[in-house]
């Protein structure tokens, strides 16, 4: 128990002072997003939207957006009494972005396996939960090609 705690803080007192710096870490900050319209499901817009209005930096170039963003809740299995066992869960958001009159459609997406729950709260909740997921993985996604392009 002694070692293990030991090697811990060994291990931690290394990487701490390697220098180590994400990436995009500070690329992303200077982007300047301007979303002009979203169109879609209203749940992954509401969190693709949240997480772009942090995105205004002035001194950069303006990036305009339009987002298009579709959902599906397809059945995937029944089981023998006809009833849904699996659900695919589909989101496809395409980004109309304009810089500089320079004109780019990016299309991501996100699929996700669900097992139907008894409850149907549970299971909206649940849902609503992976949207979530969803969004922030699509805003990720975007925000790395938008860096690519800058």
């Amino acid at each position: 128990m002694i070692r293990a705690i030991i090697l811990i803080l060994i291990l931690s007192l290394f990487s701490s002072s390697c220098g180590f710096a994400p990436i995009y870490s500070n690329t992303s900050e200077n982007l300047n997003i301007n979303l002009i319209s979203a169109s879609g499901d209203n749940d992954i817009n509401l969190g693709i939207k949240s997480k772009l209005r942090t995105h205004k930096n002035l001194s950069s170039q303006l990036i305009e957006i339009k987002l298009e963003t579709a959902y599906t809740k397809q059945d995937l299995s029944k089981n023998d009494s006809g009833e849904v066992q699996n659900y695919q869960l589909n989101a496809i958001s395409k980004f109309y972005i304009d810089k500089n009159n320079d004109q780019k459609i990016i299309e991501i997406r996100e699929s996700f396996t669900m097992e139907n729950i008894n409850d149907d709260f549970e299971e909206q909740n649940y849902e609503k939960e992976i949207k979530e997921n969803f969004s922030f993985s699509i805003y990720q996604k975007l925000i790395m090609q938008l860096i690519k392009i800058q």
